[in-house]
């Protein structure tokens, strides 16, 4: 007698998806290749993908690349059961929060073949910081794009009505801090008669800026090997103390129910300085029209700079039936006229080719920022996050505990970084997840 099988709750989800899927993979027959790419992002973002993907397709005739469109809230969940199910497209671009763990399940071509006999690809091309996000054993699994450092923007007027010097001029003469970005936080800031918020001097770090600010202060969120957590050393609970201090003790950062429905976001107005990534350029210069601004890097600290780097990878799924295509594209999205596009004239983030981060172009722009030489040093002189193949673990276990410290369930760093410590190392100690 046959054994039946049984479905599974999850099965009876994923099987009717795996195979309309399936289906959406059938090519037509033209005479030309065709691929498929998918990505995710704000309007703008995936406006200049197409842009890309036709700027490709009209320079490749041989050719067709069909832009696949995944709305950021599920992109994560979805680019998982595809890879998993062996439905996914040719060309996928990864957050590198997870690249590290996909990486490990073996879902990504290896690079170095196509890079080995192509004449036209040098990995000196690129700043070293964008080629070793794209290592797994010392061999590139992917290519980076949209890559880039934290800075700081801040609202012109408001410092100059203050009576405040430029935080630029400050940072050339070695004068802007942790200590001197506070000071202005709290000048910055501003509440009615009623005693109601009406402005803030600065935002909340999000992660992972948060880790660059205790870089400054002399910790780190993991050791070198990335098996231990490191939040209860007195770098760590200083820099975590500093940022959980502008909102529960200095009172110039919004709580969140003050922040709620965007009421002190940066292109408001009503937020003097904030923590970002210059990729919100094309988003600010659209919006902000009754304020000038500009960028800034982030401050030095008592122990060192927050400079630091992250980007997503271009990866080419293992199974493509076109690699060499797929490789023609990939190469076409992290070359000269793809960056010339995201980075110099829309700016969406840093160039990773070093003749295009040193060019006249990206370093002295005729419309705000201005200050490129804040990008340009994050590039050359960042350090890498410690993301590794457990990251996601790491970062569901430490999200929930610094949640108490952001949110003020818990004012007192030492005791929120050592329970956090103690929760992180305990994950690390078990057997990783799926």
């Amino acid at each position: 007698m046959r054994a039946s099988r049984r479905i599974g709750p999850l099965s009876r989800y994923l099987l009717p998806l795996i195979a309309i899927l399936a289906i959406g993979c059938a090519e037509p027959e033209d005479g030309r290749v065709h691929l498929r790419y998918m990505a995710w992002g704000n309007v703008q973002q995936l406006n200049l993908e197409q842009r890309l993907v036709d700027e490709f397709n009209k320079r490749n005739h041989d050719v067709e690349v069909k832009l696949f469109k995944v709305p950021a809230n599920s992109y994560k969940n979805k680019m998982i059961v595809m890879f998993a199910s062996r439905t996914s497209p040719d060309v996928v671009r990864v957050d590198h929060y997870d690249f590290p763990q996909l990486s490990e399940r073996n879902y990504f071509r290896d690079l170095e073949p196509f890079i080995s006999r192509d004449a036209e690809f040098k990995k000196s091309d690129y700043f070293p910081l964008a080629i070793e996000e794209c290592l797994v054993d010392g061999r590139m699994q992917g290519l980076n794009v949209l890559f880039g450092g934290g800075i700081m923007f801040y609202n012109k007027k408001l410092i100059r009505d203050a009576g405040l010097e430029d935080p630029y001029a400050l940072w050339n003469r070695g004068e802007w801090t942790y200590d001197k970005a506070l000071e202005y936080s709290v000048k910055l800031t501003k509440f009615d008669s009623t005693g109601r918020p009406i402005q803030f001097g600065i935002n909340m770090p999000p992660m992972p800026f948060y880790l660059a600010v205790i870089q400054a202060f002399g910790g780190r969120l993991l050791n070198p090997a990335l098996d231990k957590c490191l939040l209860d050393s007195p770098g760590a609970i200083a820099g975590m103390q500093w940022i959980a201090d502008l909102r529960w003790k200095h009172k110039c950062c919004p709580t969140p129910a003050q922040g709620a429905n965007a009421a002190f976001n940066f292109e408001t107005g009503k937020l003097a300085m904030e923590f970002n990534y210059v990729g919100m350029t094309a988003r600010y210069n659209e919006l902000i029209t009754k304020f000038d601004w500009d960028i800034c890097p982030m401050p030095n600290g008592p122990k060192g700079d927050s400079f630091f780097v992250k980007g997503n990878q271009l990866v080419m799924y293992r199974e493509t039936k076109h690699p060499e295509e797929a490789w023609r594209f990939m190469k076409f999205m992290t070359g000269p006229i793809a960056e010339d596009i995201l980075y110099i004239q829309e700016r969406r983030q840093a160039p990773t080719r070093i003749e295009l981060g040193q060019s006249e172009g990206f370093l002295h722009p005729k419309k705000p920022p201005f200050n490129m030489e804040s990008v340009a040093m994050t590039i050359r002189r960042g350090k890498t996050l410690p993301i590794g193949p457990r990251w996601p673990e790491v970062m569901a276990t430490l999200t929930p505990e610094l949640d108490n410290l952001f949110a003020g369930r818990e004012t007192d760093a030492s005791v929120a970084m050592r329970r956090a410590t103690a929760a992180v190392n305990k994950t690390l100690r078990e057997e990783p997840g799926l």
